[in-house]
C-alpha cells in the first residue's frame, strides 16, 4: 500500500473484484427477451492492510450461525462461498438485459440516500402495445451486492482508472467458430453502478464519452420481422415511439423518416413498413420532445480525485458505509444485440482512497 502525503491519498492495492459471468443471453432479438440461465465463475474481493479498510456483509435473518441478524461482519477477503453464506450468490441466477430509464421516478430531490433499504432499480424490456412509455420493474437478470466499508480514517472512495471491463476472449473462443468477433462486443453494452450517502453513479467502462445512450427511439421487438413495429387502424397505420419520453403527443410522423436497413438487422436497426407512416425523430426533437439519457460517467470521469461529486462513497472514520454495487447490461445501448447472445466478460474492480484533508469540509449526505 503506498500513500501520496502531498495529495492526502492512498491506493487500496488490492480492493480488486474479478468477475467472469458466462453466457450473457439476450434472446433473438437484443434485450427484450427473457433469459434462460448464466452463472457468475468467480468472484473475490479482498484489501490491503486491515487497518485502513474493512468490507463488510450484514448477518441475513436466516443465518443464525454467522452471528446475530442485522450485525456486520468485516472479512479480509470476500469471495463467492461468502456471498453464498450471506444470501448474495445464486450460481444460478440468469443475467439478462435490463435499463436504468426512469431513474428519476426513484432518484428525485425526494430520494432518502441514507435509507438502509433503498437500491437502485432497473426497468425490463417491452413485451406489447398496451403500455410503451413505461416498463415493468426487473427483480432480475442483474447482478446486485450490498457491502459496508469502514476506514480508519476519514477518506474518499474513487474507481481506480486500473479497474476494466473486457470480454473474456478464452471462453468466447469456445463458442461455434465465426461467432467470436461478434461475442467479444459484449463489454461495450455493461455497466457498473455504485449506490451511497453520497449519491448513485453509473459506470459505462468502455467509452470515453458519458451518458450518451438515449432511453427511447423506433424498435422491432413485437413482430421481430425486421420492422420496427407500428399500431393503429387500416390505413392509419403509425409507428411506435417506446421508452422515456416525456410528451407522446410531440411526435412527428413524416417521411422524412422513413428507414430502409441493411444487414445485419436488430431490435435497433429496422426498416419502416411500405404502409407505415414512420417516425421523424429529428422533427420530433425539434417541436419539443424530450428523450430520457442515460447518467453515465466513464472511468477518467470516477477516477477522477479531483472531482469530489464522483466519489464512490465517503467513510468517516471507524464507521461502516454502506455501498450497494450493481453490474448489469444496459438494454438501450445500441451494443446490446442478439450477437452477444451467450457471451462472457471479464471485470476487475478496483477502488482508491483518497483521505479527506484537514482543510476539507466534511462532505453532506444527500
Amino acid at each position: 500500500m503506498t500513500k501520496n502525503i502531498g495529495q492526502k491519498s492512498m491506493v487500496i492495492n488490492a480492493l480488486v473484484g474479478i468477475f467472469a459471468l458466462a453466457g450473457l443471453v439476450t434472446g433473438s432479438f437484443a434485450w427484450f427477451a427473457a433469459a434462460n440461465a448464466v452463472s457468475l465463475d468467480t468472484f473475490k474481493i479482498s484489501y490491503g492492510s486491515p487497518d485502513d479498510l474493512q468490507i463488510g456483509l450484514i448477518v441475513p435473518d436466516d443465518q443464525p450461525s454467522l452471528g446475530n441478524a442485522g450485525d456486520i461482519n468485516f472479512f479480509e477477503e470476500v469471495t463467492e462461498q461468502t456471498l453464498s453464506d450471506y444470501g448474495y450468490w445464486d450460481s444460478e441466477e440468469p443475467l439478462s438485459p435490463v435499463s436504468s430509464m426512469f431513474q428519476n421516478q426513484w432518484l428525485n430531490e425526494t430520494t432518502d440516500y441514507s435509507d438502509e433499504n433503498l437500491l437502485p432499480v432497473f426497468r425490463e424490456g417491452f413485451t406489447s402495445y398496451m403500455n410503451t412509455t413505461d416498463s415493468d420493474i426487473a427483480t432480475s437478470g442483474f447482478f446486485q451486492f450490498e457491502f459496508y466499508f469502514k476506514s480508519n480514517m476519514d477518506m474518499y472512495l474513487f474507481l481506480d482508472d486500473s479497474s476494466t471491463l473486457l470480454p473474456d476472449i478464452e471462453k468466447n473462443a469456445q463458442e461455434p467458430v465465426g461467432n467470436q468477433e461478434a461475442l467479444n462486443n459484449v463489454h461495450k453494452s455493461m455497466r457498473v453502478s455504485f449506490l451511497s450517502t453520497l449519491g448513485y453513479h453509473i459506470w459505462e467502462p468502455n467509452s470515453e464519452t458519458s451518458s450518451s445512450t438515449a432511453f427511447a427511439g423506433r424498435l422491432d421487438i413485437i413482430s421481430r420481422d425486421g420492422y420496427y413495429d407500428f399500431n393503429g387502424e387500416i390505413g392509419d397505420y403509425h409507428e411506435i415511439m417506446f421508452g422515456e419520453i416525456d410528451d407522446p403527443s410531440k411526435i412527428v410522423f413524416s417521411e422524412n423518416g422513413r428507414a430502409t436497413a441493411e444487414e445485419p438487422l436488430t431490435t435497433f436497426n429496422a426498416s419502416t413498413y411500405e404502409s407505415v407512416m414512420p417516425i421523424d425523430l429529428q422533427a420530433s426533437l425539434d417541436n419539443g420532445l424530450v428523450i430520457g439519457h442515460e447518467t453515465s460517467l466513464t472511468t477518467a470521469e470516477l477516477a477522477n480525485q479531483e472531482l469530489l461529486d464522483n466519489a464512490i462513497a465517503y467513510l468517516p472514520e471507524y464507521t461502516p458505509i454502506r455501498v450497494v454495487v450493481s453490474i448489469y447490461a444496459e438494454g438501450w445501448d445500441r451494443d446490446n444485440n442478439d450477437f452477444v447472445e451467450r457471451a462472457n466478460f471479464l471485470l476487475s474492480l478496483k477502488l482508491t482512497g483518497r483521505y479527506r484533508a484537514p482543510n476539507e469540509p466534511v462532505p453532506l449526505e444527500k
